[in-house]
């Protein structure tokens, strides 16, 4: 980190993206559960660590983060993530929130669609096959969200797509 920041800066901006792993909520485990802490959580916040007091100092700058929508809506077969997702949505939301009015904006994007292309649409598509009835986004889509959120910084968080009535890959 300290070498990337000393070679690229604390940019204006930051993003992050989550990705798989995961376990139902019967299967969840302190080792399973702190794979997903470490592979998660614990790089936000070590990211966030790193380059806030410069954004702070400069009074600009924006944190985006990627959010899975099981941090708000939880899903048995999302055990592990769902509960890593809750605690990065109250790191965002608390960091938002104290941030208001210095000039450095938190945000995120919560996914709640798959992206077109990405792994987990390849593998819920090979799962659930042709009948797959998953909401699929372009990645463009949700590129103009993270633009949406950077731009407008006037809301801590966004839901792109609803997985939330989708069964088919319960």
């Amino acid at each position: 980190m300290s070498k990337t920041l000393a070679i690229f800066g604390a940019g204006p901006m930051l993003g992050g993206n989550l990705g798989d792993g995961i376990v139902s909520v019967l299967d969840v485990d302190p080792d399973n559960l702190q794979l997903m802490l470490d592979r998660f959580l614990m790089p936000a916040i070590t990211l966030v660590r790193a380059v806030l007091p410069g954004m702070m100092a400069r009074h600009e700058g924006a944190i985006l983060f990627t959010a899975g929508q099981s941090g708000i809506y939880p899903k048995a077969r999302l055990g592990n993530m769902g509960m890593v997702q809750a605690a990065l949505r109250n790191y965002f939301l608390n960091l938002h929130n104290q941030l208001v009015g210095t000039g450095v904006y938190v945000g995120a994007v919560n996914i709640g669609a798959l992206i077109q292309g990405s792994v987990p649409h390849k593998a819920v598509s090979a799962m659930a096959g042709p009948e797959c009835r998953a909401e699929v986004i372009h990645p463009d889509v949700y590129a103009e969200y993270f633009w949406g959120r950077y731009a407008k910084q006037d809301k801590p968080e966004v839901l792109v797509g609803n997985f939330v009535a989708d069964d088919t890959i319960e």
